[in-house]
């Protein structure tokens, strides 16, 4: 018994040396393989609304862990894959929105969009939204596109709680043109410094061991999961979701948190002021992050912001808040999260955008 200790030990460093040094040679090349890349190339430059989805894309995208089949259509609005190369102008319903109306790490047919699509086979529907989006692109892709000739019987608009981060850090418009900020006073992280100071051990290694960092961090979720059902503290520390129940959260420059509140409404005001004078009905659409469920209260003020705008103005109001928060009375925040969202994310995975799609489906046939 002593011998094969001895072995063992002889054995077991020298195996570790030749996995990790496999892992620097090829490492990357199986993550971008079998889990993500970096770099997506159907996300492109746009010169009026800073940035949009490649035209007639049909490939696949990476987030979460895991790749996804993605499409665009020949707008470059995220699409079913069977509307490729097809260049449609007039549409019944146009969703906009960031990652979320995106459906970001989720197939087209999957995502909220997609849904409401299918259950309204009559109509045409267009997904405008992209990550990283918020009321200034919201308001500029818009104009842009009506300038083009689309048009749009009715557009819905999905505001995320970061957008009012966005609108004071990201992006201004200048001359009707979305640019980037040119300085950001103050910058948020998903953790305080002091944390991420404590962590830059793990920020060494997840750069030069990336295979072994990821499929650690994958078994370091499975005993989350079995555990105590924790959650990683990124998903629920988040200060540009903390705005709705923190008055003091820090990292909204220049404006502070109201000033960005009032540009942000300011915007999505002259948004609908827009669609007004086109003739275009409009509607908002609310729903809760992670640490919402956790914190906030179902009358958030994510809720009361944007309803008391679209109060006497909107087609509808679709208010998310109440289903999730019922689902986390029901089972709890913690499973309420796992079921609902993209684990170690805040996005919401295949069942969450169920929720959001049977909400509008819903709602919008009552007002029709």
């Amino acid at each position: 018994m002593l011998n094969v200790f001895k072995i063992f030990i002889k054995i077991f460093p020298i195996t570790i040396f030749i996995f990790l040094l496999c892992d620097v040679l090829f490492g990357v090349q199986i993550l971008e393989k079998f889990y993500w890349q970096d770099k997506e190339d159907f996300r492109i430059e746009h010169k009026d609304y800073h940035h949009t989805i490649k035209k007639n894309y049909n490939g696949n995208a990476f987030f979460g862990g895991k790749k996804y089949k993605f499409c665009s259509d020949g707008s470059g609005f995220k699409s079913s894959c069977n509307k490729t190369e097809i260049i449609t102008k007039n549409f019944d319903i146009a969703f906009i929105g960031d990652s979320f109306t995106e459906g970001l790490g989720i197939p087209y047919e999957e995502t909220f969009v997609g849904i409401i699509s299918k259950k309204f086979k009559d109509k045409k529907i267009a997904n405008l939204g992209v990550s990283g989006y918020s009321p200034s692109i919201y308001l500029i892709k818009i104009k842009k596109l009506l300038e083009l000739g689309y048009n749009f019987k009715e557009v819905v608009i999905y505001i995320d709680i970061n957008d009012i981060y966005n609108e004071a850090n990201s992006y201004e418009i200048i001359n009707d043109l979305v640019v980037p900020l040119k300085e950001k006073k103050e910058k948020i992280d998903y953790l305080d410094n002091k944390k991420i100071n404590r962590f830059e051990f793990k920020k060494i290694f997840k750069k030069n061991f990336r295979f072994t960092y990821e499929n650690l961090h994958l078994l370091k979720m499975a005993v989350y999961r079995v555990q105590n059902k924790k959650i990683f503290p990124y998903v629920l520390d988040l200060d540009m979701g903390a705005w709705t129940y923190n008055n003091s959260v820090k990292g909204y420059g220049e404006l502070g948190l109201e000033g960005s509140i009032i540009k942000a409404k300011d915007t999505i005001l002259e948004l609908i002021h827009l669609l007004e004078n086109r003739g275009i009905y409009y509607s908002i659409g609310v729903y809760p992050y992670p640490q919402t469920l956790f914190y906030d209260q179902e009358n958030s003020k994510q809720v009361s912001t944007w309803k008391d705008l679209c109060e006497l103005r909107c087609k509808n109001f679709y208010n998310n808040f109440p289903l999730f928060f019922k689902k986390a009375k029901e089972m709890g925040p913690i499973e309420t999260y796992y079921k609902y969202y993209i684990y170690r994310d805040v996005h919401f995975n295949k069942n969450g955008h169920i929720v959001i799609a049977e909400n509008f489906i819903k709602n919008y046939l009552n007002e029709n």
